[in-house]
């Protein structure tokens, strides 16, 4: 891959492994996440973003540094954005050792659960892969089909699928709120136990009534709008799936 340029800003620094350049990174994640997360009530996407955002990309000249950078990048990218869980339970502590660190890197390269329960709950959570700029166009999505009552947010809904809201949102329509979910989870922008963990965390009331809606309610209710397509459901799964081919096409775009 070739030495390290002398008029490179890391000379000396560019051999450096990308095993220590993630520790690096690690260690700022911790510091950002009780900083930001814990102590400002800061959304988890909105951390995400920001935070890999900030760390695209590197002043290393030489292919080696450049590839260890792109390396710990991808793996800090794959902790944040499919593994929130390690994050509930790692970041959120006091203290990220690099015995911690090797521990949560461990369970994240071999698909482990957490073992210890994060801030004292013991929830599923969304695996979420939205990003802010989908977030706008889902909420309007939401709010022409009437899915939630009186309307949601791009904030709610990223509050929503970061576990975070400060209270229920109430339904407008259990089979449309439902499809949304589903259609959310057809295009890979969720993982696909949605019901589990809007039940668990009762994220959402019934249309019918002020009791959050059980994983039962929500199966029946996704059943029940699979019997009939109506045009406010089609609406749902072909808005659902355009927002996710036009960011799926721009990131190819970009790359």
């Amino acid at each position: 891959m070739g030495g390290c340029n002398e008029d490179c800003p890391l000379h000396g620094r560019c051999s450096d492994d990308a095993s220590a350049l993630l520790l690096r990174m690690l260690d700022e994640a911790h510091s950002t996440y009780r900083n930001e997360v814990t102590g400002k009530g800061k959304l988890y996407s909105r951390f995400t973003a920001d935070f890999l955002n900030g760390h695209r990309y590197t002043d290393a000249l030489c292919a080696a540094g450049k590839n260890a950078h792109n390396k710990a990048l991808g793996i800090i990218t794959a902790l944040l954005e499919t593994r929130p869980d390690l994050a509930e339970e790692y970041l959120a502590s006091p203290g990220l050792s690099h015995a911690d660190a090797a521990k949560m890197l461990d369970i994240l390269n071999t698909g482990r659960c957490c073992t210890k329960k994060a801030h004292g709950k013991n929830k599923p959570r969304f695996i979420s892969r939205l990003t802010p700029k989908q977030t706008v166009p889902l909420a309007e999505i939401a709010d022409k089909t009437g899915v939630f009552e009186g309307g949601i947010t791009a904030e709610e809904l990223s509050a929503l699928l970061d576990c975070r809201l400060a209270k229920p949102l109430k339904s407008a329509n259990n089979r449309r709120l439902a499809v949304f979910f589903d259609a959310l989870a057809d295009a890979r922008l969720i993982e696909r136990d949605w019901q589990k963990v809007l039940a668990a965390n009762g994220s959402v009331t019934s249309s019918a009534s002020d009791r959050t809606l059980s994983r039962s309610a929500l199966s029946s209710a996704l059943a029940e709008a699979k019997t009939g397509m109506s045009a406010a459901v089609a609406a749902i799964r072909k808005g659902v799936r355009k927002v996710a081919e036009t960011a799926e096409n721009d990131h190819t775009a970009t790359n």
